[in-house]
């Protein structure tokens, strides 16, 4: 279920406070917490988010579109997602209202929340005004500390760095599932089907963070089931077509998956986009990639 922050709900919610726009697993965390203490509570386990990409108002693309989180966060057992819009007026709430308008409209049982957690105009509260508040509210909340790897705190700001780096191993193993992208899929130049390597093209969310183009060995899960797939992600120049998209050949699949929604979910980046001098050669590169995709995806 799905509702917005200023509409009313009576019955009993524990609420993950935050974005969760990347969800790494510093957020499983949060929401394990939540599910737990939702159980105890005999409460709904709820996350609170962001309707639109917050990059609309910080000038930032966002890892995973609005659709993609719901999808996620209902993979994590949440039951209601209490959306927020990422505009100017909303963000100019100060701390203390956004807390008290949360009270107001909403059951709460208790909030968890990261220890770095922030919330309000200009980012005014902290963990510790939080604390204060839910103190004075005679409400609970339940602190859930940092997530390391490797010694360094996990963050979205790693994860970003990683898309745009093309580090798909790096990539998964912050978030702690593969990192993937979904689309509805569109009518392509139809090159593939000549070189008798069809594909399925969808385009990229144009409020997502673009991946590093190349070659990935990916799966697909088109709803009637999950195909291994070599992923073309970015522009063609073999074919002078230089439009940013997803184009994926599905191995052992036939069918027609025009205007279907997919998931593309990434394992492992096989090379970097290169031009051929005629259609043999990426032919014969296309073979050399599959090969290398179904050692990496059957293992």
């Amino acid at each position: 279920m799905i509702i917005d922050f200023n509409e009313k709900y009576d019955k009993k919610i524990v609420v993950a406070l935050g974005y969760f726009e990347t969800f790494h697993k510093g957020h499983a965390a949060i929401f394990k917490k939540t599910l737990e203490i939702a159980e105890k509570t005999e409460s709904i386990p709820s996350v609170f988010t962001f309707e639109k990409s917050i990059g609309k108002y910080e000038n930032k693309k966002e890892v995973f579109t609005f659709p993609e989180r719901i999808s996620i966060y209902r993979n994590y057992g949440i039951d209601l997602i209490i959306k927020a819009p990422a505009t100017k007026d909303f963000f100019d709430i100060d701390a203390c209202t956004f807390i008290e308008t949360f009270l107001k409209n909403f059951n709460i049982q208790a909030f968890v929340a990261g220890e770095d957690y922030t919330y309000g105009k200009g980012k005014s509260g902290n963990i510790e005004t939080l604390s204060l508040h839910m103190l004075a509210s005679k409400k609970k909340l339940f602190i859930e500390p940092l997530v390391f790897s490797d010694g360094e705190k996990i963050s979205s700001q790693k994860v970003r760095r990683y898309i745009e780096e093309g580090n798909i191993k790096g990539i998964e193993n912050i978030l702690g599932f593969p990192y993937f992208i979904t689309g509805k899929v569109i009518r392509g130049r139809g090159d593939g089907n000549i070189i008798k390597y069809p594909t399925a093209n969808i385009d990229l969310d144009k409020d997502k963070l673009p991946l590093k183009e190349g070659v990935y060995a990916t799966k697909i899960d088109c709803g009637e089931g999950i195909y291994n797939a070599i992923t073309n992600v970015g522009t063609h120049p073999t074919f002078s077509d230089f439009h940013y998209n997803i184009e994926s050949h599905l191995l052992n699949f036939k069918g027609d998956l025009y205007g279907k929604e997919i998931k593309v979910s990434f394992i492992e980046k096989l090379r970097d986009i290169i031009k051929f001098d005629d259609k043999s050669g990426l032919i014969n590169q296309l073979s050399k990639d599959i090969e290398k995709a179904v050692k990496i995806l059957n293992d």
